[in-house]
């Protein structure tokens, strides 16, 4: 485990894991950040029990320890701005989709 955050844990000199419960973020919300870090990483994501692993491997060899603790622990931000983002839309996504059509509809006539 990485003594600055016990979420992290090394596993390689390059490589990282992290697990999120999959009761909280879904697979789609950890993918879609996974997309937004491709830069850094090569990112493989999996499903154990009732949480999802996702393993970090730096594309640089020898990053130095602050990048990696920081370029994590932006991938978990933005894990959790994708789940808000779905949770929002699936709560809301109806009565948006209503302010739309009632906002655009003297355009249909």
């Amino acid at each position: 485990m990485n003594e600055n955050n016990p979420l992290i844990e090394q596993i390689s000199n390059k490589a990282y894991v992290v697990q999120l419960n999959n009761e909280i973020y879904s697979q789609s919300a950890v993918l879609s950040a996974s997309n937004k870090f491709s830069d850094f990483f090569y990112i493989k994501v999996n499903i154990e029990d009732n949480n999802l692993i996702i393993t970090f491997e730096f594309k640089e060899y020898n990053p130095e320890p602050n990048l990696i603790q920081s370029k994590i622990n932006e991938f978990c931000n933005e894990a959790l701005e994708q789940q808000v983002r779905e949770d929002i839309n699936r709560k809301f996504g109806n009565l948006r989709e209503s302010i739309y059509n009632k906002a655009f509809s003297f355009m249909q006539d």
